[in-house]
């Protein structure tokens, strides 16, 4: 039976091609009627009734003819009898209508004989001929001039209708320059001041210093005040008794390290307090090599938002090289091995972590049954001028080893 299997590029004539339904699988039918339009079912003969009504019926192949089938812009006839349909314009166009002070909007009438017009201009007769004159008015009054000759004289008339704003005309380029730099210079002091009053924040114990506190509520505008925390000498004791004086401006940036590969490395530049160190590391302050154990220190004091960047990594590390100095390193790496094969560095992190969160569990509980009713008096920390109990299972425990390390 002929079927269309497409449509010529010029001629726009159907290309028919002779199927056999008869012998066709229940698939394949199914793929023709989905190819041709037609409802698809789970039958088999009535999947071959319908492709075989429609090879008998051409008419229904120009469904199938690309290009346009249904009309869009322009005027076009309604037809058909019976009775009269009525539509409303949308909310916009009524809205524009109650604007314009119509009492009621305009109603379009599809009665079977008028034709509807598409995409018509809606600009009354009267609205052109007032935007007209007043465009004119404005040549006449502005003519075209290059943007160096423009001035900060006269405004720009209304436009008839509307609310009666007045636009300003262009400023020079020398006006807009010096605007922009007193804009800028505004802002920059701006952010300077914020950062500075955030690096005052960590050098101060606003619980119990008052006049810190006094002292960060309102920033400086003078330069020198702003530069003051920046420019303020802290002082680091090294293992060795080593007083190191350094200034924020002095340290450098976090550096991008990674001991992934080289735990042994990470071991030698951890602290200076072991026969580990080797008085070398990728931190240098003064021409001296700082071992990683001070970095909360170091970057705590001014890098502002650093250390926030830095300190689960260095937590990684600290996990790490404790585990790691437990022990011989065979042992190590026995314990943190898969089928012979050494586990990646985060996952032993992972591990390390999962094993300490299990420990703070154990000694939470431990703490509990072992001090009691004295445990709310005892696990407590400051916040402002008010006393807190305790929550964080971490500082429990570690407030739990401090105690015991004191008896």
């Amino acid at each position: 039976m002929p079927f269309p299997v497409g449509f010529d590029a010029s001629s726009r004539q159907p290309q028919v091609e002779l199927l056999s339904i008869s012998s066709m699988t229940l698939k394949t039918l199914k793929h023709y009627c989905r190819i041709f339009g037609l409802k698809v079912c789970a039958k088999k003969s009535v999947l071959q009734s319908q492709l075989e009504e429609f090879s008998k019926d051409q008419d229904q192949w120009d469904r199938l003819r690309p290009g346009m089938h249904r009309p869009h812009k322009g005027s076009h006839t309604v037809t058909g009898g019976g009775k009269k349909k009525t539509s409303r314009p949308k909310l916009s166009a009524q809205r524009l209508t109650k604007l314009r002070g119509d009492r009621e909007p305009n109603v379009t009438v599809h009665d079977g004989h008028n034709a509807v017009e598409r995409s018509k201009d809606l600009h009354t007769p009267q609205e052109v001929s007032e935007i007209i004159p007043w465009a004119q008015a404005i040549i006449a009054k502005h003519p075209y001039r290059p943007e160096s000759e423009v001035t900060t004289s006269g405004t720009v008339p209304a436009r008839p209708g509307s609310s009666g704003v007045f636009l300003p005309q262009l400023q020079t380029e020398s006006t807009i320059s010096s605007i922009a730099s007193e804009i800028a210079q505004k802002v920059s002091v701006g952010i300077i001041a914020q950062l500075d009053a955030a690096n005052m924040v960590d050098t101060c114990d606003i619980a119990s210093d008052s006049s810190c506190a006094e002292s960060l509520m309102v920033p400086s505008s003078d330069s020198e005040s702003m530069s003051h925390a920046v420019d303020e000498t802290h002082h680091l004791k090294l293992g060795d008794g080593t007083k190191v004086s350094f200034v924020v401006n002095n340290v450098p940036d976090p550096v991008a390290v990674t001991f992934k590969e080289n735990i042994p490395r990470l071991n030698a530049m951890w602290d200076d307090t072991s026969p580990y160190w080797k008085e070398e590391s990728v931190l240098m302050i003064e021409g001296r090599p700082i071992p990683i154990v001070y970095w909360s220190d170091v970057y705590h004091y001014g890098k502002y938002g650093q250390w926030q960047g830095t300190k689960s990594q260095w937590t990684g590390w600290r996990d790490v090289i404790s585990r790691y100095r437990q022990s011989t390193p065979e042992d190590f790496w026995n314990e943190f091995s898969v089928n012979g094969r050494a586990m990646k560095f985060t996952k032993i992190v992972d591990e390390l972590r999962r094993q300490r969160n299990i420990s703070n569990d154990d000694i939470v509980t431990c703490a509990r049954e072992e001090f009691g009713n004295t445990f709310n008096s005892l696990f407590t920390y400051r916040k402002g001028d008010k006393v807190h109990v305790m929550r964080n299972k971490s500082a429990i425990a570690r407030h739990y080893r401090q105690l015991k390390k004191h008896e």
